[in-house]
């Protein structure tokens, strides 16, 4: 309702850029939609809005249930869930992978995430003081440079003047 418009990809005119919508559940057009939208930008020509159509399974938090949502629209997703369609992709249709090796390849990669998880948890808690750390590039870090120039900024002397509180309207 914010924007007015049926697809969000339709922002894009406003920015003179290209807009794609892909079906997001579908691994495949993910991916070509944004191998096209890197090509597109190493060649100097900006970047790709790219619109993925798909559901969150899930409430805004932990807390919400996302009761809101009507069963039969939850049950359209689930039948549309991205990895069960990626891994009958491959293993059915392409047969790419035979179902030992898809079972193979599933059981590495949770163990190398529960052994990272590990190392997480053994982990001691950072302190404090090191939140602000890597947040900003260092002074000097890299060189940016502007598109169009530099704004032209006039040098001031003296102090600021004392400004009145913010004003509230109701």
């Amino acid at each position: 309702m914010q924007y007015r418009c049926k697809d969000l990809a339709e922002r894009a005119i406003g920015y003179g850029i290209p807009g794609v919508i892909v079906d997001g559940t579908d691994a495949c057009q993910v991916y070509d939609a944004a191998r096209d939208a890197v090509e597109r930008a190493h060649r100097g020509e900006g970047p790709t809005m790219i619109e993925a159509k798909m559901m969150r399974m899930k409430g805004h938090a932990i807390h919400d249930a996302a009761a809101y949502v009507p069963k039969p629209m939850f049950d359209f997703w689930k039948k549309r869930d991205p990895i069960a369609r990626f891994e009958n992709y491959l293993v059915k249709e392409k047969k790419w992978l035979t179902a030992k090796e898809n079972a193979d390849l599933i059981s590495d990669v949770e163990r190398v995430i529960e052994a990272e998880r590990e190392i997480a948890v053994n982990s001691p808690m950072p302190t404090p003081e090191s939140a602000e750390g890597g947040v900003f590039c260092a002074e000097g870090c890299h060189e940016i440079k502007p598109k169009y120039g530099m704004p032209k900024v006039k040098a001031r002397s003296g102090s600021f003047k004392q400004t009145e509180a913010a004003v509230h309207l109701k």
